[in-house]
């Protein structure tokens, strides 16, 4: 192909972290040292692509789609706290097992509530606690879903997730890893960051079941960080990044004449 201005690539996340060491992962860590300006989903892929592969690089927010994710009419006032844990076991970076090793410990140190499983069709594993398995569910039982449960734990190891976005933006306080990628992207007090580790995420858990305070303080800090985005937002950011390298690289507007 030839004839174009500039070239871009779209990086939505590290795929070289998708796959144990060898072809596949080698393969798309080396696409990233391809003479291509890169588009990023966020502030720590931008700072991947510049400092470790030497990249032009622009980012852009994951943001949320308020007519569907938007905040309760009235308080949660569930009996028993419910948890809304994205529960995709396909891809590896979701972490799991980490969650459901972390919500056993939970329910060993006496604590009551209800899981509500979402993000896969599969049956999970037995539990000494009520799983509801929601499956896949589209935008609108989303939110309903987030409006309705006290706490949502959704993991990535990778580039942070659209998830957590959509859950804040409902005023539900969440639990995230403490990774590269969402210290880079949440602000102190957004989410609850949680080291990889099961016992360090049913402390996290355990702060926000067990206070109201705590959860609606949360819930609060984190929809006024989502509601700083939007998409219309991010799709100027993606035009100013395709404008800039242009620019960079010599291209100049053409002015349309005037219709006669």
């Amino acid at each position: 192909a030839s004839g174009f201005k500039g070239r871009f690539y779209f990086v939505q996340d590290n795929e070289a972290l998708f796959y144990p060491r060898g072809s596949r992962s080698l393969g798309a860590e080396t696409s990233y040292d391809l003479p291509l300006a890169c588009i990023c989903a966020g502030a720590w892929l931008k700072s991947r692509m510049q400092e470790r592969h030497g990249r032009w690089a622009r980012s852009f927010d994951l943001s949320y789609d308020p007519e569907d994710f938007f905040p309760p009419a009235a308080a949660r006032t569930n009996p028993v706290p419910r948890i809304a844990f994205y529960g995709r076991t396909a891809t590896e970076r979701r972490c799991v097992e980490l969650g459901w090793m972390a919500l056993e410990i939970l329910a060993e140190r006496g604590m009551t509530f209800e899981v509500d499983l979402l993000g896969s069709m599969e049956t999970p594993p037995p539990m000494p606690f009520p799983v509801v398995q929601h499956g896949i569910l589209g935008a609108v039982d989303l939110g309903m879903l987030f409006r309705a449960v006290d706490v949502g734990l959704c993991f990535s190891a990778t580039n942070y997730s659209l998830i957590p976005q959509e859950m804040m933006a409902t005023g539900l306080a969440v639990v995230e890893l403490d990774v590269e990628s969402t210290r880079a992207t949440f602000p102190i007090g957004a989410v609850t960051k949680a080291r990889p580790d099961p016992q360090a995420i049913a402390d996290a858990l355990a702060s926000l079941i067990t206070s109201a305070q705590t959860r609606a303080q949360q819930g609060a800090q984190g929809q006024a960080y989502v509601e700083r985005t939007s998409w219309e937002s991010s799709a100027r950011s993606v035009e100013s990044a395709l404008r800039d390298y242009l620019a960079e690289t010599g291209w100049k507007a053409e002015e349309l004449a005037t219709p006669a």
